[in-house]
């Protein structure tokens, strides 16, 4: 059994490799160095709730639910509190859950029950208990309105020797020992006393990671929350002289050929669909560097065919195989005029 577990883990990074290989091999012709990160180390998961307080996940394109007794892919913090959650929903009223979204940050587990309706004073009794009872932050989300039930902590990213302060529904990572190989593979591939520009910046971590290394940086992104966290955290660690963010709806109104002439360097962390407006215009720019961090090989192949004709050259590329035993890596890439 265990030589066959062996050749089926073989197989599957060959032909990770091999089909990201072939994505890009009219742009980069070296061998592509790949970080695999097994199970055990996904730091957020969402579970759904059926009409029975049954939690899994659904089927492909449909609301069946596959119950689930483990989850393997999980961070060992997570997968322990799954039994006790299913013990707690069998003892409450069925229809109320729809959802928990599970998040192991690196001071503690954070809980958000999603439901559709507001709970009476007993419910929010017994989930308070609960929480108390497991030592976690605890949420209710209804209609996209977050309401904190107990949060003895504030929920926090731990980056160099900063301690970021974050909330429930902050951008991460799949794993944590994902983004310590981006973070590593970012700082080696920029100089001291460059102009960053953070773009697609969530609540800053790569900004953050950096700041010591940089003269300054400028972090844009669609989420008034997100940059309200940056600025937040960089005032609050002293940090204003160096970050600063800024709110941007970065697809329709991406950064101009002129904002950019005032960076060396720009880092770009772009949702699954890519960033096309926002890459077109670096086309056209004097930005030197571009480190382009994708969750999508397929937009990233995209969107780099018009940075290579337009006459950048991509010159390193590391894949993190952090969505393991799925289609999904995580990509970063530098490229240079």
């Amino acid at each position: 059994m265990n030589n066959l577990v062996a050749i089926n883990q073989q197989q599957y990074r060959q032909e990770k490799t091999n089909n990201l290989q072939k994505l890009l091999q009219k742009y980069y012709s070296k061998n592509i160095d790949f970080n695999w990160i097994g199970e055990g180390s996904r730091r957020r998961i969402t579970l759904q709730i059926d009409s029975q307080n049954k939690i899994g996940f659904f089927k492909h394109k449909s609301h069946d639910l596959i119950e689930i007794e483990e989850y393997l892919l999980a961070d060992n913090n997570i997968s322990q509190l799954l039994p006790i959650i299913k013990t707690f929903l069998k003892s409450q009223e069925q229809n109320l859950f729809l959802q928990v979204i599970i998040t192991l940050f690196d001071n503690g587990l954070d809980l958000v029950f999603v439901s559709n309706r507001s709970l009476n004073h007993a419910q929010k009794n017994q989930i308070l208990e609960f929480a108390k009872n497991n030592k976690c932050n605890l949420s209710i989300k209804i209609n996209e309105d977050l309401e904190p039930i107990y949060l003895p902590k504030i929920n926090q990213i731990f980056v160099n020797d900063l301690h970021l302060q974050v909330n429930s529904e902050v951008f991460l990572q799949a794993t944590k020992s994902g983004l310590t190989s981006i973070i590593d593979f970012i700082k080696t591939n920029i100089s001291p006393s460059q102009n960053i520009v953070d773009i697609y910046s969530g609540f800053g971590i790569y900004s953050f990671a950096i700041q010591d290394l940089v003269k300054k940086i400028d972090s844009f992104e669609g989420s008034k929350s997100m940059v309200d966290l940056i600025n937040f955290n960089a005032k609050n660690l002293q940090l204003t002289h160096k970050i600063k963010g800024f709110e941007r709806d970065l697809y329709f109104a991406p950064l101009t050929t002129l904002e950019l002439k005032k960076y060396d360097c720009a880092i770009i962390n772009p949702p699954r669909n890519g960033a096309l407006p926002q890459v077109k215009q670096f086309a056209k720019s004097n930005v030197n560097k571009i480190i382009y961090v994708s969750c999508n090989p397929v937009s990233f192949a995209r969107d780099i065919k018009i940075l290579i004709e337009s006459y950048f050259k991509l010159t390193n590329i590391i894949a993190i195989d952090q969505f393991y035993n799925t289609n999904h890596l995580e990509l970063v890439a530098i490229f240079k005029r």
